[in-house]
């Protein structure tokens, strides 16, 4: 990989990440020829009761025949749907999952790898206390 590649694949994922993710992010920058169905947007809210963004995170929204895929490099997660709103649901639940499970985890047991998600995680996401009450409307 030259060096203008890994500047441009460190910029698109926003944070310095390890060499084997930006070689992931670099195939499926290179090898997707239909780059007009590739879309950047920035993700601010999960829906989530349990945890919120601090500040959003950046996701690529890639159309594949009848299904939407929505990729998130920080935390190399996807999310799959038929619709962008179903894909971000299923990506914002597996954050939520991942988060809980590497919280519980602690840093003693963790790899490298997922060290370095964790401390992502904990530096853009709190815990909320909010539950759903009876309305449907979350409270605190």
């Amino acid at each position: 990989m030259n060096k203008e590649n890994h500047k441009i694949e460190t910029v698109v994922s926003g944070y310095a990440m390890s060499e084997d993710v930006i070689l992931r992010s670099k195939v499926h920058w290179w090898v997707n020829e239909d780059m007009d169905k590739l879309r950047t947007v920035s993700l601010a809210n999960l829906r989530s009761l349990k945890i919120k963004l601090k500040e959003p995170i950046n996701v690529f929204i890639e159309k594949k025949s009848s299904e939407i895929i929505i990729n998130c490099l920080d935390l190399d997660l996807y999310g799959v749907g038929d619709t962008d709103q179903e894909a971000i649901k299923d990506l914002s639940e597996s954050i939520e999952e991942l988060y809980f499970i590497l919280k519980k985890e602690g840093n003693s047991r963790l790899g490298p790898h997922m060290l370095n998600i964790w401390n992502f995680m904990k530096d853009i996401f709190i815990e909320t206390n909010a539950v759903k009450s009876k309305r449907g409307r979350k409270s605190l």
